[in-house]
């Protein structure tokens, strides 16, 4: 399940990164309507008529794309970041019931990947409206969020790769959130899979922000230096040493996802 670089489905919870998913990654809405039924599950054969998934802006109302196999509900995402010649398709079953426009509803697991968790649908789509464009989209089960399954099915050149949960290389940077809502001075991440803490955090000003960075969560580019060590550099002028967590009995508890918005 972000909707920049680090990202886990549980985040569409929160406004700041659904209002990112309008226009990356995530960006599938569909149905936007003043009647709130427009949003609910129909049968495919009477979904909204169109060739793909998509959006359909009709009025005001936001409703998130979802599709019904095997009586479960899915999130649906662009799967631009997908290495489309390394997928490892299985036939698992079809598209029952959405709220958005379906042309082939057939649906695949990914060899090695909870079905549950994760299958694919063939359409094209362009998470950020550019010519770029991938050939599936991603439907995530209820509560689920990308493991390292996802990891060889995965391009680390394309902006959206997870690299939460997915090695990163170095000499190359990756967009990513920093939760900051509890200070710098607690473990940080997962980036790279691992977590990791600022080498020399800086203070915090009175009204608790941290100078060059955005209150709660910030956003940025992080570069891995060596193995173990990054530099995170925010969009907001912020830049930091960090050094990755390899003594587990020494780490303390990470921040958990904001409570509190950006």
């Amino acid at each position: 399940m972000q909707a920049r670089g680090i990202r886990t489905h549980a985040h569409l919870a929160v406004v700041a990164v659904l209002l990112a998913t309008l226009v990356s990654a995530c960006g599938i809405f569909a149905n936007v309507g003043g009647d709130t039924h427009e949003c609910d599950l129909k049968p495919i054969g009477a979904a909204p008529t169109g060739s793909v998934f998509g959006i359909q802006k009709v009025a005001a109302t936001l409703c998130a794309a979802v599709a019904e196999v095997d009586g479960r509900t899915y999130a649906t995402e662009c799967g631009r970041w997908l290495n489309e010649d390394a997928l490892i398709l299985e036939e698992y079953g079809t598209i029952t019931r959405a709220n958005q426009p379906v042309g082939d509803p057939a649906v695949y697991a990914l060899r090695g990947v909870d079905p549950i968790q994760l299958l694919l649908s063939r359409a094209e789509c362009s998470p950020d409206g550019s010519s770029a464009a991938g050939k599936f989209w991603v439907l995530f089960g209820e509560g689920a969020h990308l493991t390292g399954d996802i990891c060889p099915y995965s391009d680390p050149a394309d902006i959206q790769y997870p690299s939460d949960v997915c090695a990163m290389a170095t000499g190359r940077s990756y967009p990513v959130q920093l939760i900051v809502e509890c200070g710098l001075d607690v473990p940080i991440g997962p980036f790279g899979g691992a977590y990791w803490m600022v080498v020399d955090p800086p203070t915090a000003t009175a009204e608790g922000t941290f100078p060059g960075m955005t209150l709660y969560i910030d956003y940025g580019d992080l570069e891995l230096v060596t193995a173990n060590e990054a530099t995170y550099r925010s969009e907001q002028g912020a830049v930091l040493a960090l050094r990755r967590i390899t003594d587990a009995a020494s780490a303390v508890t990470p921040c958990p996802y904001p409570t509190k918005l950006p």
